[in-house]
């Protein structure tokens, strides 16, 4: 239940706003996919993601 509602804040918040949150709290990890008009599309990982 929680992860499903971290999925769904992360969602609709902004990715700085994002990343912020899930970089804030060690236990949490997470991987974004996401496209840029200038550099298409790009891979973006947390901190502890590859811990």
């Amino acid at each position: 239940m929680t992860a499903d509602a971290y999925a769904t804040a992360l969602m609709v918040m902004p990715l700085a706003q994002s990343q912020a949150l899930i970089n804030s709290s060690p236990e949490l990890e997470a991987y974004w996919i996401v496209a840029d008009s200038l550099e298409g599309i790009k891979e973006l990982y947390s901190d502890s993601f590859f811990k």
